[in-house]
């Protein structure tokens, strides 16, 4: 079973913000979209996650149709972790509910987010220190296929073990 840690929640979470961020970017140049037309400035994609979560058809996702997004957006994610939803949740939830009511609140998500951020930047040196052979701080193209291989190998040990 993979274990993909808190990428799906965060995933979701960017996933949201950025459409709620574009969706609320005010359009001089432009009427009020129409109630069924999502705006003319999103990709295909962000026109599409839209028009299904405006509910009430202004265009842009107010506080609770995000609130709804993101909900149905994570859950949609989890179920796609391969029966790992529960798991990964009971996962989040142990170690960043620490009031144990069953939801993160903002601080809880706060505190969340600076792990997973603590996390990235580690993963982030240990990555250079093992595949920057050149010490220069960034990854060259053949630094690049080296870490991509021993990455693709460590994912298909997974498939390996079905």
């Amino acid at each position: 079973m993979k274990n993909l840690g808190l990428f799906p929640p965060y995933f979701a979470a960017t996933l949201f913000l950025a459409l709620a961020l574009r969706a609320a970017e005010p359009s001089s140049a432009m009427a009020p979209p129409a109630a069924d037309a999502p705006r003319a400035n999103l990709s295909a994609r962000d026109a599409d996650l839209l028009k299904r979560f405006d509910k009430n058809g202004d265009g842009k996702l107010d506080e609770d149709e995000l609130a709804d997004a993101h909900e149905i957006m994570r859950d949609e994610q989890m179920a796609r972790m391969e029966g790992t939803a529960p798991e990964a949740r009971e996962k989040i939830l142990e170690r960043f509910d620490t009031n144990r009511d069953g939801r993160l609140d903002e601080e809880e998500r706060a505190a969340m987010r600076k792990a997973l951020a603590e996390g990235q930047a580690a993963f982030r040196a240990r990555l250079m220190e093992r595949f920057d052979l050149n010490h220069d701080g960034k990854l060259d193209p053949a630094e690049r296929v080296a870490a991509r291989q021993v990455f693709d190998d460590f994912l298909n040990s997974f498939d390996q073990k079905k």
